[in-house]
Order: C-alpha cells, then sequence, then structure tokens
C-alpha cells in the first residue's frame, strides 16, 4: 500500500513543534532578561546616583516591548503553533489508533476544505460495500489531508484503503484497464473495446 504520508513528515512535525517553542521561550527568556534589565539599571540610577533621567524613556521602551511580544504571544499561540501542535496531534493520534481498512469503488473528489481537529482537509468519495447488507452500497467520504494532491483515479476504479478516524492514511488503486472474466483472468477484448 502507498502511505499518504510519509515517515519524514512525521518526524519533520514533531521536529518543528520542538524548534517552534524552542524560539519562543527564547525570545521569552530575552523579553524578561530586558526587563529585569531595565528595572535593575533603574533602581541603580535612581538610588545610588539620583539620576532618572532613564526612567521616562525606560517606562516607554517597556510599554513599546511590552505590547509587540504580546501581539507576537497571541498570533504564535493561536495560528502558527497551534496549527502544528494539531497536525502533530493528528500523527500521534494515527500511530496510536485504532485504523479501519476497507474498500470501495472511486466516485470523486469534493474540494471544499473541511477542519477536523484543527487541521484542514479535502474528502474522497467512495461507494463502498455496507456492513449491513441491508443496503445495496454506502457513499463514504475519506478525509484527505489538504497539502497532499489528489490521488489520480478513475471513476468507478476498485481502491482499497486504511483509515484512522475517516483520515485517509494509505491506499491500494486497482489497475482500472483489468477487468476479469468469470476465470478470473484479463479480458483482453473488453479492454480493447473501452
Amino acid at each position: 500500500m502507498t502511505s499518504v504520508f510519509p515517515k519524514s513528515e512525521e518526524e519533520l512535525v514533531f521536529a518543528t513543534r520542538k524548534k517552534l517553542r524552542i524560539i519562543y521561550f527564547s525570545i521569552l527568556a530575552l523579553f524578561v532578561c530586558a526587563f529585569l534589565f531595565m528595572i535593575i539599571f533603574n533602581i541603580i540610577m535612581v538610588d545610588s546616583y539620583r539620576d532618572r533621567s532613564y526612567v521616562e524613556p525606560f517606562k516607554w521602551i517597556s510599554v513599546g516591548i511590552s505590547v509587540v511580544f504580546g501581539w507576537y504571544s497571541i498570533f504564535f499561540w493561536s495560528t502558527t503553533y497551534k496549527y502544528t501542535k494539531n497536525y502533530a496531534l493528528m500523527f500521534k493520534n494515527i500511530k496510536e489508533g485504532l485504523k479501519d481498512k476497507g474498500e470501495g469503488v472511486f466516485t470523486g473528489y469534493t474540494f471544499e476544505i473541511r477542519t477536523k481537529d484543527g487541521v484542514e482537509f479535502y474528502s474522497m468519495k467512495l461507494r463502498c460495500e455496507p456492513k449491513d447488507r441491508r443496503y445495496d452500497s454506502v457513499a463514504r467520504e475519506l478525509l484527505v489531508y489538504r497539502e497532499v494532491p489528489p490521488i489520480p483515479l478513475a471513476y468507478g476504479q476498485k481502491i482499497k484503503f486504511i483509515t484512522h478516524s475517516n483520515i485517509l492514511i494509505a491506499f491500494e488503486a486497482d489497475d482500472p484497464t483489468k477487468t476479469a472474466n468469470a476465470d478470473g483472468q484479463p479480458n483482453k477484448e473488453n479492454n480493447s473495446e473501452e
């Protein structure tokens, strides 16, 4: 079966999440150090030398860097880190969670982007055999990660798949040029007529 997510992708997303944390906390440490420097410098200058000339500039500098750092923190935690964290969580759930195997007939794609657990997907439509024999077939939509290019499948082509929580993990498509006759052998006459 062909995996939708290469192994390097999983390693990359966890490394990226770790790198983002290191960057944020390094900037936080610089911010705290700058603040402590300004406070200690002001205290020394005022108490020891009776010089208040640094109070006003340091006040406006501290307000400025606080506002910049605050906006950076809001942006970082609400967009950049949040999406990477959700993507890494998806990989963790795929690795540890239950897998569902099945097969169906490809009927098309829906490229409308949907969000599931903070990660964006488009969907692949399949017609599958029902688990319950009361129905002829069941329409099923598998979620495909938005950065994965659409799998080149022909309408009516059979596909075997592995999913986790309806997210496509791996697939194997049958050759669309092969059709079988009653003996199970490829029927070349039918293929040439098509």
